[in-house]
């Protein structure tokens, strides 16, 4: 109408855009069915094993992609211990607690092949989760909950149990423990512990972390500030160890605390059909 009478038509060209293979049948995004991937906003996914993938998991945050969370060929314990960990806390024998009659299917002792074989075996997962920038502080929920919806015969939360700890104490007030100051440095082998200008709340996560106790470790010195320890013994020789602190006017002692424990126990079967809906 407008060129008809004579006035200037304003059109813009069509912009072309080349076809994308797209198999409806088949994962939209996967091997390129519909796209690379690159504009993905939100993903969810998880697989059983896959063979050639390894074991292990990562969490990254970008300020383009957002937060993802990895979990490679891990058990169904390992995908919730991550879950729960929202990444300020760490589980491990410690304070995991299973509540359940199924324990098998979740975790497993074994080691090398043997360990790799209970994976393959229907126990190993691999798990992704991608959310923008905007959401990465709900990550960790947003996992918990796909992990509710994923497996429908179990529950998972976190609870206050008493435990047997070994609870690190100062035993007097004189300091002998303040850094000099310099690099910071964490050496721990099965030798001792090597710490300049670290801290102490570091040293528990860190022996925590290895396991080298069968209780918990906690730090109640109320020390915050940067120390510096040579310990030329190692756990589980607990007697070597205090003698050792003994030098620096630190203990460990035994003692009843209620910690922090992650509870992986059986859901109720007449409750379950909730986790799809």
């Amino acid at each position: 109408s407008a060129f008809l009478a004579g006035q200037d038509v304003k059109a813009r060209e069509k912009r072309y855009e080349p076809r994308i293979p797209y198999n409806e049948k088949k994962p939209l995004i996967v091997s390129g069915n519909g796209g690379d991937g690159r504009n993905l906003l939100y993903h969810s996914m998880l697989t059983g094993y896959t063979p050639g993938l390894g074991l292990g998991y990562s969490i990254t945050t970008d300020s383009i992609s957002g937060k993802k969370i990895t979990g490679r060929n891990l058990s169904m314990a390992w995908l919730y211990k991550i879950a729960y960990s929202e990444g300020k806390r760490y589980f491990n024998d410690h304070n995991v607690v299973f509540d359940t009659k199924r324990k098998y299917d979740l975790t497993s002792a074994k080691h090398g092949e043997a360990y790799r074989d209970w994976l393959i075996d229907n126990h190993g997962f691999c798990y992704e989760l991608l959310v923008p920038l905007a959401l990465k502080s709900d990550a960790y929920k947003v996992m918990q909950q796909d992990l509710r919806r994923f497996f429908t015969s179990y529950d998972a939360e976190l609870e206050k149990r008493k435990k047997e700890c070994l609870i690190l104490v100062r035993t007097s007030k004189t300091d002998k423990i303040a850094s000099g100051g310099g690099t910071v440095k964490h050496q721990m082998d099965r030798f001792g512990w090597d710490l300049q200008n670290a801290s102490l709340d570091n040293l528990i996560f860190r022996l925590n972390f290895n396991q080298v106790t069968s209780m918990p470790l906690l730090n109640e010195t109320g020390y915050k500030g940067r120390v510096d320890l040579s310990i030329k013994a190692a756990f589980p020789d607990l007697e070597a160890v205090n003698r050792e602190l003994k030098r620096y006017d630190l203990q460990f002692i035994k003692a009843d605390r209620e910690i922090e424990v992650l509870v992986i126990s059986d859901r109720d079967p007449a409750t379950s059909h909730q986790a799809v809906q």
